[in-house]
């Protein structure tokens, strides 16, 4: 009777600790479960805060990199002023710049169009920007560099810039950044012997 007594009761108490333990179980895999979900969850809201952070920082990058190609596309599109110069008159006659000043400002780019009207053979011209009374050194220099250096020396202390020649009925272009000190500076032509006639001065103001 004992014996029996203690079977039913260990087999009860058997039973009883199964059921406790399915029920413990369960309830493990139920908050695991909740774990898991909670953790998904807060990893899909730290991912998306993320992406938001990278896509906010893109688009600031961007707007940097808009604003930099916009101040460099102004600085690029620095206007130029247009000047052109007519080359007149022949050996009989006088050969000289239809004008003998030409003023700009400081810094500015400038664009020199030379157009030779002259019709003799001998009518070619150039026109040479020089520092303050420079310019009769630099055309006879220029008379012994020769044709194949458009009768322009070499000299970037006294030249500041030089078109190329322009036969009779040419036209040639000259662009250039003005000098940015103040002042008066000189152009002539340097093909040789035209540099008694052919001259004149650039205000920079």
């Amino acid at each position: 009777m004992v014996m029996c007594t203690s079977e039913r009761t260990f087999t009860g108490m058997t039973k009883n600790w199964r059921m406790s333990y399915s029920a413990k179980a369960k309830g493990s895999a139920m908050f695991s479960f909740v774990a898991a979900g909670v953790a998904l969850a807060l990893t899909a809201c730290s991912s998306g805060s993320g992406e938001e952070k990278n896509s906010l920082e893109s688009a600031a990058l961007n707007n940097d990199t808009a604003r930099t190609e916009e101040v460099g596309n102004k600085k690029a599109m620095q206007p130029v002023v247009e000047v052109t110069i007519r080359t007149v008159g022949d050996e009989k006659t006088g050969k000289h710049y239809d004008t003998d000043t030409i003023e700009a400002k400081a810094g500015e780019l400038l664009k020199i169009s030379l157009v030779n009207e002259g019709s003799e053979q001998s009518m070619i011209h150039n026109i040479v920007f020089t520092r303050a009374g420079k310019s009769t050194e630099v055309a006879l220099a220029g008379a012994k560099v020769g044709a194949p250096g458009n009768y322009v020396p070499d000299d970037t202390l006294r030249v500041l810039a030089a078109s190329p020649l322009a036969l009779p009925g040419q036209t040639v272009v000259l662009e250039f950044q003005v000098p940015k000190e103040p002042g008066q500076y000189d152009y002539v032509c340097t093909y040789p012997e035209h540099y008694k006639f052919m001259k004149g001065v650039l205000l920079v103001k």
